[in-house]
């Protein structure tokens, strides 16, 4: 086409990404599942802070309290969260915003990782779409935390490649900003692959330099290599400062179990959602995974271009990506072959995270790259090409028509009634087979136009016009089919439930002192697709909540002791008691049922500081809240003699406690809870969350960016400055 213009292919690309994903970004239908119920109330909870002032550090609503500011999938850091939640705040339409932002986001990585392979804009634009609504940002809509990792991965790519062919200050900060994205925003499990990638292509370009005996340039690499991974420490300090106290404090601290790393796999069975995504979302029993794990779809024609660079010389690199791709489908499949248990015995961090099917953006980013690379050599001219293209179509479309042959034969009843009123919805009632012959039928008709391209290329003045067109068409449409399922609620609208969200509270109002019990997760405030993790929209504190991470103390309580955790939970967010024992004593105490709400179970050093201590509670002894935040929550009490005042909040790093200004000593009550020591009389009781190492981490990684991005700047206003 012989367009040199990036901003005319981005333009294509958000085009096509608006098509495909039409009704989520008209704001007819909201995001659906884990997005919903998980990602939305915890970016809002965010907005709420920063708009209020405050740092996200602590969510108070859930699981009697947790540090957000260290969970993993929360995005408490991230900058695309900062920036929707401080300047709009996030509702259901934000939402929808910024998951389709980074789904443009991600063709725009793939773009410039396939620029830094040296292909052209042609090519850059064919592996954007077929990266952009591939199979893992489609079939995994509702990980947020995933998708967000995803749309980082090719920038990252590109960056380090791009430094090894210009090693400059400029691109070292360049990756680590990018790196900084996903340390932020990103699942840690795909930055443990993604760090194994990166040290593949580190020795391939290390033994590249040795064989040039180019020692002033590889000392060159090396050391601006070294300057991107200081930066990218310095800039992320705030979340490796904060995962550092989560370690021990969380339940999967010391990894999962093997059949926890082999659950959520892209089974087999899910193979054919290479060629028929649209077959992989009904009876999820056959396929044997999750609805969200089985499509790995990355484009029809990609697949054919994929199958033909198997059979042509490719570039060291190239062939590094396709064998990384081939190790990850294998990893990816789960217990159907030994890779990811082999992994998970023998490799460092293997051992942490769950579904294999997480491999799969990593197989679609390795595979669309050898793709790519094919499709750039037929475009270059290669002669070589056009019958090995002719032979990878006459494969896939053998695959496709026995498919569809086999559905004919066999019978696939109510497909007009199917056509009529069951696509582009979440269909109860259709078949994987009603699925597997639409999409078959359609897939025949690209394969046939593409082989019209393929022979009549020659002639046609506007051939990639007409191929690229059809490249986009396929995956549109592949996305607006499997939409419904994965993406998108079409049953609900989007002006309700943002409707809907304008009663909630503003704010961070006082809590009354209703027993914790009775705040439950749902409870009777379900409306439409909102339903789980509810307490964070209506500003009540629980004991419930949808969050992976869990505090061991509360785990063990929860768990282990639910008869005195329903006993401690009958008590308001903060109260009084006047009974300590030591936690040796709570085997005998189950044993005969002598629960008291006011009873303290302290472990055996905390115990022994209170022997002597004569505290009781009197009739007319009170505690209320006067005032409530995230981070900060203050009380007034009065009490007639000793006691203990107690905040039904998870004891984490961070907590301090105020009384009458003057700070005292924290203690963790009932194995997980904060209790302190208060003296009789009339006190203002301040709970504050303030962890100084976070902070100073914060401040840390403000400052690396502040830096890093002025030298980018000032690096490309000398570099674009006029000369004299």
């Amino acid at each position: 086409m012989k367009i040199d213009k990036i901003y005319i292919y981005y333009f294509f690309l958000f085009l096509t990404a608006f098509a495909a994903l039409l009704p989520l970004i008209l704001l007819w239908h909201p995001l659906k599942y884990d997005a919903i119920d998980q990602a939305y109330p915890w970016k809002y909870l965010i907005g709420e802070c920063l708009q209020e002032g405050l740092l996200p550090l602590w969510n108070p609503y859930q699981l009697l309290g947790s540090p957000m500011h260290a969970d993993p999938q929360s995005s408490a850091w991230y900058p695309v969260t900062w920036f929707f939640g401080y300047f709009f705040g996030y509702d259901i339409r934000i939402l929808s915003v910024d998951f389709f932002l980074h789904i443009f986001l991600a063709g725009m990585g793939m773009f410039y990782l396939a620029r830094q392979l040296d292909f052209r804009h042609e090519t850059a634009f064919f592996m954007a779409v077929s990266y952009m609504l591939s199979g893992f940002f489609i079939g995994n809509a509702q990980h947020f935390m995933w998708v967000i990792s995803g749309t980082w991965i090719p920038f990252i790519i590109g960056a380090f490649i791009a430094l090894r062919k210009s090693p400059t200050l400029n691109a070292a900060i360049t990756l680590g900003l990018a790196f900084f994205m996903i340390m932020t925003g990103g699942y840690p499990a795909f930055i443990f692959l993604l760090t194994y990638l990166l040290t593949a292509i580190f020795i391939l370009f290390l033994f590249e330099f040795l064989q040039k005996k180019d020692r002033a340039w590889l000392y060159r690499y090396l050391k601006y290599t070294a300057a991107a991974a200081v930066f990218t420490i310095l800039a992320s300090a705030v979340i490796l400062v904060s995962v550092y106290f989560l370690q021990g404090e969380m339940t999967r601290s010391d990894g999962v179990t093997l059949r926890q790393a082999l659950f959520g796999a892209f089974t087999t069975e899910s193979l054919i959602s290479f060629v028929m995504p649209f077959a992989v979302i009904r009876n999820m029993d056959y396929y044997g995974t999750d609805l969200s794990m089985s499509n790995g779809y990355f484009g029809l024609i990609t697949l054919v271009f994929f199958i033909s660079a198997l059979f042509i010389r490719r570039t060291k690199i190239v062939n590094l990506f396709l064998l990384w791709g081939l190790f990850c489908l294998a990893a990816a499949v789960g217990s159907a072959l030994p890779v990811r248990e082999f992994l998970y015995h023998h490799v460092p961090l293997m051992n942490y995270f769950r579904f294999p099917a997480l491999f799969r953006v990593f197989f679609i980013v390795s595979f669309i790259v050898t793709a790519g690379f094919a499709f750039n050599e037929w475009i270059n001219g290669s002669s070589k090409m056009t019958w090995r293209l002719r032979t990878a179509l006459v494969m896939i479309m053998g695959v496709v028509g026995g498919l569809v042959i086999y559905r004919l034969i066999f019978g696939t009843p109510g497909m007009k009634d199917f056509i009529r009123g069951e696509l582009f919805i979440f269909s109860e009632r259709s078949t994987i087979a009603q699925h597997m012959l639409f999409q078959g039928l359609i897939q025949l008709i690209i394969l046939g136009v593409f082989s019209w391209l393929i022979i009549a290329w020659k002639r046609l003045k506007y051939g990639m016009v007409i191929l690229l067109a059809l490249v986009s068409f396929d995956l549109a449409l592949a996305a607006g089919l499997n939409g419904p399922y994965t993406v998108w609620s079409h049953i609900f609208r989007s002006k309700e439930v943002h409707a809907h969200t304008l009663t909630f509270p503003v704010g961070f109002p006082v809590p009354d002192d209703t027993p914790v019990i009775h705040n439950r997760d749902s409870g009777g405030l379900v409306f439409q697709t909102l339903w789980r993790n509810l307490n964070i929209f209506h500003k009540q504190v629980s004991w419930q909540g949808y969050n992976p991470l869990h505090l061991k103390g509360f785990e063990v309580m929860a768990d282990d002791h639910p008869e005195l955790f329903a006993t401690i939970l009958n008590n308001p967010l903060v109260y009084l008691a006047n009974t300590v024992s030591p936690l040796d004593s709570l085997g005998f105490h189950e044993e005969t049922g002598n629960y008291e709400p006011s009873r303290i179970y302290l472990n055996t050093d905390d115990y022994v500081d209170f022997q002597g201590r004569q505290l009781s509670l009197h009739h007319g002894d009170t505690v209320y809240v006067t005032g409530f935040s995230p981070v900060k929550i203050t009380a007034r009490s009065a009490t007639a003699k000793d006691a203990l005042i107690n905040l039904l909040q998870n004891n984490y790093y961070g907590w301090k406690v105020f009384i009458d200004g003057k700070r005292t000593e924290v203690f963790t009550g009932n194995m997980g809870f904060i209790t302190a020591f208060l003296p009789a009389g009339e006190h203002e009781v301040v709970f504050l969350y303030d962890p100084q190492g976070v902070k100073v981490g914060f401040w840390l990684s403000l400052a690396a960016l502040t830096v890093g991005l002025m030298l980018l700047y000032a690096k490309g206003f000398k570099k674009k400055a006029p000369q004299n």
